[in-house]
Order: C-alpha cells, then sequence, then structure tokens
C-alpha cells in the first residue's frame, strides 16, 4: 500500500478539534499515514520589543502545546506517534496563506493532501482578506485539498 502523506496547517484549539475530528474518522489505513501538522506564528517583525521577548516566547510554548496535544489525539485515534511531525514556523509571512504554500514548498516531503478548516467570514471580510482555501487550491496545483467547511 502507498503510503500517504497530509500537511494539517492548524491555527486555533477549536479549529483543530474539528481538524483532528475528521482526519481520525476517514477511512485510511493508519500505518501508511505521515502527518505533518504545521502552525504559523503570526509574529509581527518588531512584536518582541514591543510586547517582549518572554510574552513572545510563552505563546510560541502555546502553539507548541496545541500541536502536541493534537498530535496526542492522532495517536488515540490509531495513528504512529512516529509518523507525526509537528512543525511550528516563526518566519514571518505577509498571510498565513503565504506561510503554508512556503512551507509546503520547501518541504522535502512530496505531500498528497493539505486539510484545512475554513472558518466563518462575512462576504465582506472574504472579499477584503481573501478566502485561504481558494488561494490553497490554486497555488498547491496537482495536490489534493481537503477543505472542512465551519458547523
Amino acid at each position: 500500500m502507498k503510503d500517504l502523506f497530509i500537511l494539517m496547517p492548524i491555527s486555533d484549539v477549536s479549529k483543530t478539534r474539528a481538524i483532528i475530528d475528521t482526519m481520525s474518522n476517514l477511512p485510511l489505513c493508519r500505518d501508511n499515514v505521515y502527518i505533518t501538522l504545521l502552525h504559523i506564528f503570526r509574529k509581527a517583525p518588531a512584536e518582541e520589543e514591543l510586547m517582549g521577548k518572554k510574552c513572545t516566547e510563552e505563546e510560541i510554548y502555546k502553539c507548541m502545546n496545541m500541536l502536541e496535544q493534537a498530535k496526542n489525539k492522532l495517536v488515540e485515534s490509531g495513528f504512529k506517534s512516529d509518523h507525526i511531525e509537528l512543525k511550528l514556523t516563526t518566519d514571518f509571512y505577509p498571510t498565513v496563506t503565504e506561510g503554508i504554500i512556503d512551507q509546503f514548498n520547501k518541504s522535502e516531503k512530496k505531500f498528497d493532501l493539505v486539510m484545512i478548516r475554513r472558518r466563518k467570514m462575512s462576504k465582506a471580510e472574504e472579499f477584503l482578506v481573501g478566502d485561504v482555501s481558494v488561494k490553497l487550491i490554486r497555488a498547491l496545483e496537482g495536490t489534493a485539498v481537503l477543505v472542512l467547511k465551519p458547523s
């Protein structure tokens, strides 16, 4: 059976829970699935100066904790611990979408699937900010993108 490489960008606890639950319920051969849980830490260039290094480090710690919790949930549902990679990047990106695309392109892995959860947005927000899922579908041509709608 072919290995399946999945990139799962996650941003907050509520979205993480939904995407992990969905992943846990997919009928996949757990032995052949390799998951990269990715969080793009949106640190402004001057944030450490304004907020203090300690505050920034605490936020990074919270994000890593969120990734660890997501990994533990996946392991509980039968995925192999050593097949789950946690990746938190503090590189500066103008948008989360650009960060996801850059990390996707930089990866040594050839991802078969990118799984994201769409957040609720008003039409005005969508017009101004754009839809992350649409941008990813366009940019990651040749890779399946699974978009979970918010409930």
